[in-house]
């Protein structure tokens, strides 16, 4: 179970990392690209990120947790979907359903890492990406920790770009 242990404990600073991210934004420009710039807003890049925990959950040999989304909701958040600027706040769920969501998921998956047996990690990957992440313990720390802080590097960014602080 070591290996469980230690992907939670990155993960976990990524899952903080993302609450620190969303202190102060309002809600109403959640779902908006800084003036001029094109860039991922947070709407987008939380329900992007809230798509994958259950994702895993089958990898992990615990499939009646997980909570899938719509097939909508999957769309509007795939890797190849657009995020596109939402002024009357019509395109994207609210700020709350979004976030409840990625903080919701992750802290599912997480919460279940350290009693994973190590058997289960050295398991061949069968969710995506199988020539870079060729095990489930591979899959799960990218899912977990790289993926998630690759997006909420974006997220510290348009906070900049909207006038924001850095996370505390």
């Amino acid at each position: 179970m070591a290996t469980g242990s230690m992907i939670a404990a990155s993960a976990k600073v990524s899952r903080s990392y993302a609450e620190r991210l969303t202190k102060g934004i309002d809600a109403s420009k959640f779902a908006r690209k800084p003036k001029g710039v094109d860039a991922n807003h947070p709407a987008w890049i939380l329900g992007h990120l809230s798509v994958y925990p259950d994702k895993l959950l089958p990898q992990l040999d615990r499939a009646e947790i997980a909570k899938p989304v719509d097939a909508a909701l999957e769309a509007m958040f795939d890797l190849k979907s657009e995020c596109r600027d939402d002024p009357n706040g019509t395109i994207y769920p609210s700020m709350g359903e979004i976030v409840d969501r990625y903080n919701d998921r992750h802290d599912a998956v997480i919460g279940l890492l350290e009693a994973t047996p190590d058997e289960v990690f050295a398991r061949p990957n069968t969710l995506a990406m199988q020539d870079r992440f060729p095990t489930v313990g591979h899959i799960t720390t990218f899912m977990l920790i790289g993926h998630p802080m690759l997006h909420l590097g974006q997220l510290s960014t348009w906070r900049r770009c909207m006038g924001m602080s850095a996370a505390k």
